[in-house]
């Protein structure tokens, strides 16, 4: 298994992570510079695996968190392959009201993922429920996704990796109450690494991914809310970018990819661009020597928005950092950037 695939193996049993926590610590410790108290966002402590007598120790790993244009937050969370990803909810629309302290009453929505290869005998998919007969189609990496209708509930988006057949997608229309019975073959391309989405619009959503094989940043767009993504495609690093980012052949430093963006301008003609920020060397020369992933390089599509069955990036490398005999770079690290709405 190669260095540079960055995600989460449910392998040990011995993990003692009983809840994720908000923010740093356990427990609750003054609220600082406006910030609201710490608070847990309890999780289930063990997973049973069928009737085997076994049991996975449940974690807590990676959070992130979305906020829609509601006002709703969704706090996501990995448990590694194959024990899915959790989700917490609170709405200002259909929750209690947010505790004296600032910090709010955040409801547990189950594993969005969770339709697992134990639970035929149940029908099927166990969304929103610690299913004891069930193995969540992921849990490798997560992403979560809002889109921004003028009315009604925001469509959520999630998104987890199971590496090998690669991202299983699912969306729920109503806060996350419920989700669609998961689709394993999100990804057109099996075999995948670090999946980031993005949403757009009343259900469009965007996906970006790496395949296994070459290591380019794959993109694909959903019209649906993100239960398919075959509506279009395209590759984040061009070709003239690739000999510099690319992971061929394996042994090549390759990249990085951070979250992929939406430009929602509602003025400007840069409206429904499409940004993919990533990391890698500087030069062919370093890349295939394994240099460090020293600059930063963002692909723009400004063909994605007319809604073709294929669109295009062109990438400009935006920094560069130093050389030097202490291997600096982002090898660890995930680039990131955000869109203004003008």
């Amino acid at each position: 298994m190669k260095a540079r695939l960055h995600f989460g193996l449910a392998l040990g049993l011995a993990c003692l992570v009983g809840a994720l926590a908000l923010l740093v610590g356990n427990g609750s410790v003054g609220a600082v510079n406006g910030f609201s108290d710490n608070q847990e966002l309890p999780l289930p402590l063990l997973a049973p695996i069928a009737n085997s007598g076994v049991s996975f120790i449940v974690r807590g790993l990676e959070p992130s968190v979305r906020v829609d244009a509601q006002g709703t937050v969704y706090v996501s969370s990995i448990r590694g392959v194959p024990g899915g990803v959790d989700l917490h909810r609170w709405s200002p629309v259909v929750d209690p009201p947010a505790n004296g302290d600032g910090t709010y009453p955040f409801k547990y929505e189950g594993q969005p993922d969770n339709c697992g290869i134990f639970n035929a005998s149940q029908g099927g998919c166990a969304n929103n429920s610690l299913d004891p007969l069930g193995l969540g189609l992921g849990g490798g990496d997560v992403d979560i996704a809002v889109n921004y209708p003028i009315s009604s509930t925001p469509n959520l988006a999630l998104v987890s990796l199971t590496l090998a057949p690669g991202v299983t997608a699912t969306h729920s229309t109503d806060r996350g109450d419920h989700f669609s019975a998961p689709n394993v073959a999100a990804a057109l391309i099996p075999g995948d690494d670090r999946q980031w989405i993005d949403g757009t619009g009343d259900h469009t959503v965007y996906l970006n991914y790496h395949d296994v094989p070459t290591f380019n940043i794959e993109v694909q767009r959903s019209n649906d809310g993100g239960l398919t993504y075959v509506n279009g495609f395209g590759e984040a690093i061009d070709p003239q970018t690739f000999p510099v980012a690319g992971g061929i052949p394996a042994s090549n430093s390759a990249n990085v990819a951070g979250q992929i963006k939406v430009d929602r301008s509602s003025s400007c003609p840069s409206g429904g661009n499409l940004y993919s920020i990533f990391v890698a060397p500087d030069s062919v020369t370093e890349n295939l020597t394994g240099g460090a992933l020293r600059s930063v390089y963002v692909g723009v599509s400004t063909d994605a928005k007319l809604g073709l069955p294929a669109f295009t990036f062109t990438d400009t490398k935006v920094f560069t950092g130093p050389a030097g005999a202490q291997n600096q770079g982002a090898l660890n690290l995930f680039p990131a950037l955000a869109v203004d709405n003008f």
